[in-house]
């Protein structure tokens, strides 16, 4: 098991982290950013927490996951499944799809005002 420093957005509560010194990753909603790799850590955004986890991989595996652009590393789904599955990349979310998902069906959001928010 291999222990890395790791950020959990708290929107869309993805946790990432970073396999290389120059791997910057954003969680899928673009709240939060983790970058440095094993190097340094620099986490950038709101809404966050930072984390320790372990992984069953090797820091080889990551450099090489990272090396080749194959991104099988890096993101944690809130379910705890890799952003992967089958080799089929999950579609992207939007930042105000991800928010839907931590509100109740019926909660209107006023995403007008809460982008004035988070640009203010």
């Amino acid at each position: 098991m291999l222990k890395i420093k790791a950020v959990k957005c708290l929107i869309c509560n993805h946790v990432i982290y970073s396999r290389h010194r120059h791997d910057f990753r954003y969680c899928p909603c673009k709240n939060t950013a983790i970058d440095g790799g094993f190097d340094y850590v620099k986490i950038s955004g709101e809404n966050w927490e930072g984390t320790d986890i372990e992984i069953d991989v090797s820091k080889e595996i990551l450099l090489k996951d990272y090396a080749d652009g194959v991104n099988n590393y890096g993101v944690i789904r809130p379910n705890g499944l890799p952003m992967e599955e089958n080799n089929v990349p999950l579609p992207p979310m939007t930042r105000e799809e991800c928010l839907l998902k931590i509100f109740d069906e019926g909660e209107k959001i006023n995403f007008k005002k809460l982008r004035e928010i988070n640009d203010g």
